[in-house]
């Protein structure tokens, strides 16, 4: 190889390399930019403040043909009158307890208390991207500190807060 060939491929290995910098840094700002806007976005701020919702003496057929037949939703939010938040009740639950012969048991008795779906509505938006309920559900319910239902936060929302926020 000529001098001046080595001094051409060092030349272009450092526009490369360059190049790869930039791109990282500017990737890091971005980053940097995002999380900061990530930390000022609540639950409060992203979530359905007018979620449908079952009541818990609601029997199993009524709930059937009311609310999941209508909506097509996987899963409710069972809330007592004055809106705190029970648990949620499936659509396939439901299913399999009327195809059992139960359709007259009240929804409060088929809750899926495994789940954990509950989320303060002052928590952060980054506090919902790791949890088990958005992964399972695909969304959170959003109470206040005395347990009241105030919302429902679906991934579509944070998936829109983020887009948002870059």
């Amino acid at each position: 190889m000529v001098v001046g060939d080595r001094r051409r491929v060092r030349g272009l290995l450092c526009i490369l390399l360059a190049y790869f910098l930039y791109q990282a840094a500017g990737a890091a700002v971005l980053q940097g930019v995002v999380g900061r806007r990530i930390k000022t976005i609540t639950v409060a701020d992203i979530m359905d403040r007018e979620p449908v919702t079952i009541p818990p003496v609601r029997r199993l057929l009524d709930a059937h043909e009311q609310f999941f037949l209508r909506y097509r939703w996987p899963w409710f939010a069972v809330v007592d009158p004055a809106r705190h938040f029970l648990g949620v009740v499936r659509a396939a639950r439901v299913d399999e307890e009327i195809s059992a012969g139960r359709p007259a048991l009240p929804v409060v008795d088929v809750l899926d208390e495994d789940v954990q779906v509950r989320i303060d509505e002052a928590e952060p938006l980054e506090s919902l991207l790791g949890s088990e309920g958005l992964g399972r559900l695909g969304a959170m319910v959003a109470v206040d500190q005395d347990g009241v239902l105030r919302g429902v936060v679906t991934l579509a929302e944070v998936r829109r807060a983020l887009r948002t926020a870059t």
